[in-house]
């Protein structure tokens, strides 16, 4: 991070106990991210019972070569779905354990509390929009 980034970025003067959800927004973000990881969860099943179901079926009972690049095709879609899947059911799982612990809702790079809006928008976020701005631009050099 540079110099000029470190200012803007310096801890919050607020503590992480400031930023907890009051009870009733604790269980209405418990239970939004518990369908989540419940929705996720049926997703990787089904995905996997996709790529059971591919992997079954006889290389000989293919009868056309173009079948086969489709389906090889299918085949690789569906193992990045379900990574991409398993990646955000990770995430999720981790929301809930910050939740829990206290943590939920502070930026894992500044300290600052992550905006509102945000977390309605991805609530197993970890980052505020400025550090994730920055992270994604670090990412891509």
């Amino acid at each position: 991070m540079r110099t000029a980034e470190i200012a803007t970025h310096a801890p919050a003067t607020k503590d992480a106990a400031a930023c907890r959800p009051d009870s009733n927004e604790f269980h209405e973000l418990e239970a939004k991210l518990l369908e989540m990881k419940r929705v996720l969860r049926e997703d990787v099943e089904s995905l996997e019972r996709e790529a059971d179901g591919a992997a079954s079926q006889a290389p000989g009972s293919l009868s056309h070569l173009a079948d086969r690049g489709t389906d090889a095709a299918e085949h690789h879609l569906s193992l990045e779905r379900r990574g991409a899947a398993t990646d955000v059911l990770q995430e999720v799982a981790d929301a809930l354990d910050r939740l829990r612990d206290g943590s939920f809702g502070v930026c894992e790079d500044c300290g600052k509390p992550i905006s509102e809006a945000r977390l309605e928008a991805i609530p197993y976020t970890r980052l505020c929009i400025p550090c994730k701005i920055e992270a994604e631009q670090t990412q891509g050099e």
